[in-house]
């Protein structure tokens, strides 16, 4: 089963302290040209329980973000404008597809163009540190919140339509720091199964 992930990559947007408003945050999302955090991600589908994966994320804005898993077992997912590519290890398969509804897609739209997020999301603030983002139109996540410490995105929790949750915490967060584009170009062993859609 392919697995669910929740990419939301405004994890390490710097805000400047507790009671931001909601303009004052997303401000903030347009400074953010890069960012490199660990990941642990914790997915609860609906009658089949719950599936713990780790690994590292790495983002440079409006290019391209990669979720690159090593536990527990070695797969990534590598975004782009317009195209996603899953390899699993597990099963030594590649599939290439374009980006279409559903998670990954809602949350491809956060991760290559943050500034943007209020063309995708209504966002409401609840308390001092959660950002509420839900849809405007449908696109595979009912919605998605987002918490933080003050300075960056520290947690984030979503629910798609048949009631799958993922909640992704990130730790050992970088900002704008320089990342080599070939991280980008993961490769996959000799014999993987490749599968394109268009």
């Amino acid at each position: 089963m392919k697995k669910v992930i929740m990419l939301f990559t405004a994890l390490c947007i710097s805000m400047s302290a507790f009671g931001a408003t909601i303009d004052e945050i997303l401000a903030s999302f347009s400074g953010l040209q890069s960012y490199r955090a660990d990941f642990r991600q914790v997915t609860e589908i609906e009658n089949f329980g719950k599936d713990e994966y780790v690994g590292r994320i790495y983002v440079v804005n409006k290019y391209r973000a990669l979720w690159d898993y090593s536990y527990p077992y070695r797969q990534y997912y590598l975004f782009t404008s317009d195209r996603v590519d899953y390899y699993d290890s597990e099963i030594r398969q590649l599939v290439r597809q374009k980006n279409a509804e559903g998670n990954q897609n809602a949350i491809t739209r956060l991760m290559l163009d943050i500034g943007n997020i209020r063309q995708n999301f209504h966002v409401t603030l609840s308390g001092e540190n959660t950002l509420n983002l839900v849809p405007l139109s449908d696109i595979g996540v009912r919605y998605i919140k987002v918490d933080t410490d003050g300075s960056r995105i520290t947690k984030v929790m979503s629910e798609d339509p048949t009631g799958n949750r993922t909640e992704v915490t990130f730790t050992n967060i970088h900002l704008n720091i320089d990342i080599d584009k070939k991280i980008f170009e993961p490769t996959v062993p000799a014999g993987t199964e490749i599968f394109e859609y268009n």
